[in-house]
């Protein structure tokens, strides 16, 4: 069961708490990666094109294998596993790029972020994206890039915000 499924037999609804679509002036700050293992594909198609390739909902991006660099908005009631594999995904030589709340009290956060090249604390609260295509109402908390790899590191830095370097 992935992460998208487990939220649904929990009962939240996806477009209320785990579809949060990345709005488009992050994808053109930072580029296109080349995989996306938590793509939204309604109607076989991506309302923003985060990734050359896409695993989605019915599959378990957690599970299948990655290649290439990554860009990860993962289902945020899921943050523990996805942060994990971004990060050892990251720390095995690629490139990831993480779009999350900047919520550095909770575990997730704590246990893989300090093994990433750097942080953007972006500079205003994020509006995802409605099935519409259309900016919404803004995420409940403030949001980061969060980045594994020299160049991803160097793609965050083009939105607007505080980039800081980690240190382990």
């Amino acid at each position: 069961m992935n992460g998208f499924q487990a939220a649904t037999k929990r009962g939240y609804s996806h477009t209320l708490t785990d579809v949060w679509v990345t709005p488009k002036w992050i994808i053109d700050a930072i580029g296109v990666s080349d995989l996306d293992p938590c793509g939204w594909l309604p109607d076989g198609k991506a309302l923003v094109e985060t990734a050359s390739m896409y695993f989605t909902e019915d599959q378990d991006g957690l599970a299948l294998p990655w290649s290439g660099s990554v860009f990860c908005n993962f289902p945020y009631s899921q943050s523990k596993p996805w942060m994990k594999r971004c990060a050892e995904h990251g720390m095995s030589g690629n490139d990831v790029i993480v779009l999350c709340f900047a919520r550095s009290d909770t575990k997730a956060w704590q246990e893989n972020v300090k093994s990433s090249t750097g942080i953007n604390l972006i500079n205003r609260r994020v509006s995802f994206l409605g099935g519409d295509g259309c900016e919404h109402t803004n995420g409940n908390a403030p949001s980061c890039l969060i980045a594994w790899g020299e160049d991803a590191f160097q793609r965050i830095r083009n939105v607007d915000g505080i980039c800081l370097r980690t240190v382990a």
